[in-house]
């Protein structure tokens, strides 16, 4: 992940990642086929102590509230299956990881 970098993941959803700091936030556009327009998401990281990390998701310039129920529904099952990587459970064949290991940038990317 860097400045200008592109991702695409296996459902189709796409964009460009407009700032990346690591372990600090992120912003990315974000485009589906199922969007009016593109939106916008901003990410960030908040190191809460004794090694966890708040993650803080904000996703804007949703056209609609069907677009926007959506994008919440889907937010929730991705923030889930981030937890259970984070806490070393294997999900959807993502592998599974040392959570000490694992900063909040790359716990992002896998689940990605």
């Amino acid at each position: 992940m860097k400045d200008g970098g592109l991702f695409q993941n296996q459902d189709g959803d796409k964009g460009t990642f407009l700032r990346v700091r690591q372990n600090k936030d992120l912003r990315m556009t974000f485009e589906n086929a199922d969007l009016s327009s593109p939106t916008q998401v901003d990410v960030q990281f908040q190191d809460k102590g004794k090694g966890k990390t708040g993650l803080l998701v904000n996703h804007t310039r949703i056209q609609t509230r069907g677009e926007a129920d959506g994008l919440r529904a889907a937010w929730g099952q991705a923030l889930e299956h981030l937890k259970a990587v984070c806490e070393g459970k294997s999900t959807k064949g993502a592998p599974r990881v040392d959570r000490e290991l694992l900063s909040p940038l790359e716990a992002l990317r896998i689940v990605w």
